[in-house]
């Protein structure tokens, strides 16, 4: 047979007009297994009717072409899967999304734990100090703003300085900064040689026990407090805040930071200089913020640290800009676990030798932190004293405002939206698309973002652009869609269970009393206390100025009709006078006479307030009495007139003024050891805590002082606070 025969009649005569004729018939839409068998056996039935005709299901022939069919149906899928995987649009396995979203230089987003500052509440410590009245301070607990001891700031000052490093007392911190307005300083507590400065506790939240970790603060070349690297060190560090508004300011007094999580490290040795090495880490639920990289000296010890660099254009391994050359990055893998990339010997160096990865695992989940959920939380820390010997500092500490900082990985939705923006950013924000684009990818928690371009570039930023349609002149833009309302509606609610009294105890101390501290308890009685006119024989009753003290104002009550000084507070004003409610703890408010106003300054003026920081009106908390001399925590000047006064809420159980903590914890644990329903309610004339029976209670009305403290038994007490039901 002549070659040109044979490879003919092996091509089936595959001329041009065979090849046409045949990818003419040609279904190129059949992918699955049941089109593709029918096709093909349509095929046959059409161009071979003669040469195949047994199409029953029984027939090896037809076996034959249902095996065809299932390979032509896994090619396909196949196929179509590869090349579904290759686009990030289409793409639906994780480990796809993550790669081609680190091919345009995005590092997805791992979980973020919550995290925060908590204010020390009291301290004690085992060491032997003394006062400068020569009170043994051993094993004594110091509260913060103690109003029951005169002496508390320098007893708290004392115990404190004997944990600090020699260097440091309190006022010569080790470093001063002011975040977000309020002055902060630093302080090193000299702790064990060899410890890790971190600390556990638990709590619960959203009915969840999670873990949490007191860890040291840093605020050097930072705006913000962040931890420095968990190393073991000899110090723990925390900060002394103040705003400038008292002791009882919440951002005012001893904090120490808190994130949630539990820090965990894993060592391993790289015994060759191999150029990109990847280093699996195969754990899950790391966080995206807190990781460390050390390589380790020959006592096993941190000694050289490690840059991590994010994995955007320009700043990664390989083209990044510092001369740091000790450079990692770190990739996302699915279950946030993480892979360490190093460089390549020549942008950045090639580990070898030991190493230490250090890591915080989160629970990776989205919540909210509220002041009742992590309260009184009892941190020991063991500190070496002055003279050598190791003591324990135990300091008590609360939250005292909502965190909701915490979020979990990122989607992979938000993935394909994210990784195509940034690479369009260039890490840089110029153009307002930019500032609208940019913050999505780099944090996890932002919900949305608005930005209005309000000027050009080439203008000078010196000059007032006015904008001739009126829209944007001197407006300042925050948002166009945001709310402020107030929740009137029921408080909280939570169950509990008892086998012992401690149980029932510890209910009492945890769960009850934190709630009259919550800041949502305050606002509530501040707006449905009544407020008590101020007056002296039908006139009114003005401020007379005397001195002026850090943070506040020291003065006199004076009868504006005859300028004398006259009688306030319990026991000395008469009980039917609102003069009586006029006591530490009161919220006063001075009113500026008629046609005048109170400056910026503090400075009395006639007219109208129209710039920020003047007003008609101040508010201001009666920190002490001394006789006559009256001290606030505001600068009032001469002849401001005092118009009114709430009285001061008690912020913990005392059912009578000579109740002592422990009469009150049994009192309510016989009643809900007795299964009693009852209502805790506070009265305004005796400035104490009121329990009503549940025969006059009424807990289908909203609150109201109207029969605030009814005994006629026809449930009409609606001023409760708290119920136990």
């Amino acid at each position: 047979m002549a070659l040109t025969t044979r490879q003919t009649s092996l091509l089936i005569q595959q001329d041009w007009t065979k090849i046409y004729q045949t990818f003419q018939s040609a279904d190129f839409t059949s992918y699955d297994f049941e089109t593709l068998r029918k096709t093909m056996i349509d095929y046959l039935r059409t161009n071979y009717p003669e040469d195949f005709n047994d199409f029953t299901d029984s027939s090896e022939y037809i076996a034959l072409i249902d095996l065809i069919a299932f390979m032509g149906q896994s090619i396909a899928f196949r196929s179509d899967l590869n090349a579904r995987e290759n686009f990030i649009d289409t793409a639906q396995r994780q480990d796809s999304v993550f790669k081609l979203s680190r091919l345009v230089g995005y590092s997805p987003k791992r979980n973020v734990g919550a995290s925060g500052l908590l204010k020390i509440d009291n301290v004690s410590t085992t060491e032997t100090i003394y006062d400068s009245n020569g009170t043994d301070l051993t094993n004594v607990v110091v509260n913060w703003n103690d109003v029951g001891n005169d002496n508390w700031q320098e007893q708290m000052n004392a115990i404190l300085n004997a944990t600090f490093v020699n260097t440091q007392v309190v006022g010569k911190p080790a470093s001063q900064t002011t975040i977000n307005n309020i002055a902060t300083d630093t302080y090193s507590i000299s702790i064990v040689p060899g410890q890790t400065p971190v600390y556990s506790f638990t709590a619960t939240v959203e009915n969840k026990t999670m873990s949490f970790e007191a860890v040291s603060s840093s605020t050097t070349n930072s705006s913000t407090i962040v931890e420095p690297p968990p190393i073991p060190r000899s110090i723990f560090t925390i900060l002394y805040r103040n705003d400038s508004l008292g002791n009882s300011s919440n951002n005012t007094g001893f904090f120490i930071q808190f994130k949630q999580g539990t820090l965990n490290k894993i060592d391993f040795s790289l015994n060759e200089s191999i150029p990109n090495r990847t280093v699996a880490i195969n754990f899950n639920n790391i966080n995206n913020d807190d990781t460390w990289l050390y390589g380790l000296n020959s006592k096993n010890t941190a000694s050289t640290a490690w840059t991590k660099v994010n994995a955007v254009s320009g700043v990664n391994v390989t083209y990044n800009q510092s001369t740091n050359r000790n450079i990692y990055q770190v990739n996302t893998r699915a279950g946030d676990q993480v892979d360490l990339i190093f460089g390549d010997g020549v942008f950045a160096n090639i580990p070898q030798g030991n190493h230490r990865f250090i890591y915080r695992q989160s629970n990776g989940l989205n919540y909210k932190i509220t002041p009742s959920e992590i309260t009184r939380v009892s941190i020991p820390i063991a500190y070496v004293s002055r003279g050598g010997r190791v003591e324990t500092l135990t300091v008590t500490a609360s939250l005292n405002y909502t965190v909701s900082n915490s979020s979990s990985a990122e989607t992979l939705t938000s993935v394909r939206a994210n990784a195509p923006q940034t690479y369009y950013t260039q890490n840089r924000m110029i153009t307002g698309e930019d500032y609208n684009t940019l913050p999505f990818s780099l944090f996890n928690s932002v919900v949305k973002v608005k930005a209005v371009n309000r000027t050009s570039s080439g203008v000078s930023r010196f000059l007032d652009v006015l904008d001739v349609t009126g829209k944007y002149s001197s407006t300042n833009i925050f948002c166009d869609d945001g709310y402020l309302y107030r929740d009137s509606g029921a408080g909280d609610q939570f169950t509990f269970s008892f086998e012992t009294v401690a149980d029932v105890n510890n209910v009492i101390d945890n769960k009850l009393r934190p709630i009259l501290n919550l800041q949502k308890v305050t606002h509530f009685r501040l707006e449905n206390t009544p407020r008590y006119p101020i007056t002296n024989n039908g006139g009114v009753v003005t401020w007379q100025h005397v001195n002026d003290i850090t943070n506040g104002s020291i003065g006199n009550i004076m009868d504006s009709t005859g300028g004398s000084l006259i009688s306030f507070g319990p026991g000395l004003a008469p009980t039917s006078s609102n003069r009586q409610y006029i006591e530490v703890g009161a919220l006063v408010k001075f009113e500026a006479p008629a046609g005048q106003y109170f400056t910026a300054q503090r400075i009395i003026k006639t007219g109208t307030a129209q710039y920020q920081g003047e007003s008609n009106y101040i508010y201001a908390t009666i920190k002490l009495v001394n006789g006559t001399l009256v001290t606030i925590n505001q600068q009032i000047p001469t002849g401001a007139i005092l118009a009114n006064v709430i009285p001061m809420m008690a912020n913990d159980f005392a059912f009578s003024s000579s109740t002592s903590d422990e009469a009150t914890t049994t009192k309510l644990s016989t009643l809900i050891q007795g299964y009693n329903s009852f209502g805790i309610r506070y009265d305004i004339p005796t400035r104490t805590w009121k329990l009503i029976t549940i025969s006059n209670l009424n807990t289908s009305s909203t609150f109201s002082l109207n029969y605030a403290g009814n005994t006629s038994g026809g449930a009409l007490d609606a001023s409760w606070l708290i119920t136990v039901i």
